[in-house]
């Protein structure tokens, strides 16, 4: 699949999202995306329909990801690490107690989960 089609995707996913739970501001919220590879795609789409969203974190199990990435934007932090090892349950409660206080939204593009135990109800209804 090219880089246009993945991109075009992640843009459907965003669509998604803001038709299922009514998104029309994201100014007071940190969005993950999990799983966002090199080329940060749905970090962009977001970006594009949500320029003033308050923060977003990139979150991706190899750190080479990062050095590779072409693509920087004031609003998105990078994050190294394996949703499969659970490291998101703890950063979870980081994020929302100290970066925000307005809503947490966690997108998934890419790892398969071994547990939903600690997933936002939201999440599971879109996987």
């Amino acid at each position: 699949m090219s880089q246009q089609a993945y991109y075009c995707d992640s843009i459907r996913f965003v669509k998604r999202c803001i038709e299922k739970f009514h998104w029309k501001d994201l100014s007071e919220d940190v969005v993950m995306d999990i799983g966002c590879g090199d080329e940060l795609n749905c970090c962009k789409a977001i970006l594009k329909r949500f320029p003033n969203v308050r923060a977003l974190i990139a979150v991706d199990k190899e750190s080479t990801v990062f050095q590779t990435a072409k693509f920087r934007h004031r609003r998105i932090e990078f994050c190294v690490g394996d949703i499969e090892e659970r490291f998101v349950d703890v950063l979870l409660v980081l994020i929302d107690s100290s970066v925000t206080t307005g809503r947490l939204a966690v997108y998934f593009n890419g790892y398969k989960f071994r547990d939903f135990f600690f997933l936002p109800n939201n999440l599971t209804q879109i996987l």
